[in-house]
């Protein structure tokens, strides 16, 4: 007898009626296979003139940090197995840019298992003249991080940093002379024939196709106006909706084909991705606290629940959006939301994603899967 869905779709539509989100999407695979998608709700509340569309699988939301894992991680990955870079090389080897001593000696593993001793956050943007030119705000942007004061020594502690990302994005355009858009497409979408996962950059035509619908963001008082269309990280905004840390776009379709080379590669059968890199992105034992190279580990309490175990790796978004793999079972969920449309303060995602992800657990792995 089929494993019915019934609760897990229940509740994605409590999501929506309880306005955690207006809108949402979730992908269900196990086993390498796709066992349950669903969309819910809309694309926005009725809001500022926005005209709210029902959420379809071809609808785009603003992923947010889990750039960091599908494309600036992936890529590092990349360039290591091509011996083009190493995880031991320093900032200062990479860069030939002013640099503080301690910035200077920061490892590529250090910046990706956020150990760096960079902070978890500045408002770059904030000091940041609209008029100017883009390329001209990416280079100051990279300036205020060489100068960054470290607020802690790099390696005696884990904190989250989006500096530490938008770094390792200047390290990827600096060492191939491409911008991270450019290279995510080359590099990954194009050999794994992804069509619904990429950047949106304000001053070029990105990949993805005109005439689908965006999930809403935030209602923006510095932008004035309810974010639609464009990337909500305010860093990322200024530096053209392209960077390190946060800017892709997708549907949970799009990031199943990108994820499932991760999933492929931990199995040994990548296309691009080698198992032992995989593997060494994403032990636990290799590292302390919550994090891996690039990706996050199950803590407690984790968002990804109750049952998913310790070799799990995954991300958040801010806007309300994760991924999680469990390797141990074969089961991975993605999950896409805009916990931030109205306004960020919406933190009721917190208690409803774990409940989400032990039900799921719960019907596919408890129940079994015909």
């Amino acid at each position: 007898m089929k494993t019915s869905f019934h609760e897990i779709e229940s509740l994605l539509e409590q999501a929506v009626s309880k306005k955690i989100c207006s809108g949402a999407s979730l992908l269900v695979f196990y086993q390498g296979e796709i066992s349950f998608q669903k969309e819910a709700g809309f694309t926005s509340f009725h809001l500022g003139g926005l005209i709210p569309e029902p959420v379809k699988k071809n609808t785009l939301f603003d992923l947010a940090s889990l750039t960091k894992p599908l494309v600036t991680t992936q890529l590092i990955a990349l360039f290591i197995q091509e011996g083009i870079l190493s995880l031991d090389q320093t900032v200062g080897q990479l860069l030939e840019k002013p640099l503080s001593r301690e910035l200077s000696g920061t490892t590529l593993r250090a910046l990706l298992n956020h150990s760096s001793g960079l902070p978890d956050w500045r408002p770059y943007y904030s000091s940041i003249d609209p008029k100017t030119d883009q390329a001209k705000i990416k280079n100051s942007i990279y300036r205020a991080i060489h100068e960054e004061p470290l607020v802690y020594p790099p390696g005696t502690r884990n904190v989250y940093s989006d500096p530490g990302f938008i770094l390792l994005g200047e390290i990827l355009e600096r060492k191939t002379g491409k911008n991270l858009d450019e290279l995510f497409q080359e590099k990954i979408a194009d050999p794994l024939n992804l069509q619904d996962i990429g950047f949106i950059p304000r001053d070029r035509p990105g990949p993805l196709k005109g005439g689908r619908a965006f999930v809403a963001t935030e209602n923006s008082a510095d932008r004035k106006k309810v974010i639609q269309g464009e990337v909500h990280d305010d860093n990322a905004f200024v530096m053209g909706g392209v960077a390190g840390h946060a800017g892709l776009f997708g549907t949970a379709r799009g990031i199943y084909g990108c994820f499932g080379e991760w999933r492929r590669g931990y199995a040994g059968k990548g296309r691009i991705l080698e198992a032992s890199t995989v593997k060494a992105f994403v032990e636990r034992e290799r590292f302390t606290g919550d994090w891996g190279l690039g990706w996050m580990f199950p803590s407690a309490p984790s968002s990804a629940g109750r049952y998913f175990s310790r070799r799990s790796f995954g991300h958040l978004g801010f806007t309300g959006t994760s991924l999680w793999f469990d390797p141990a079972v074969d089961l991975g969920v993605i999950f896409l939301s805009n916990r931030v449309h109205p306004t960020r303060e919406n933190n009721a995602l917190k208690e409803f994603r774990p409940l989400l992800h032990d039900q799921i657990y719960q019907t596919v792995i408890h129940k079994g899967l015909p």
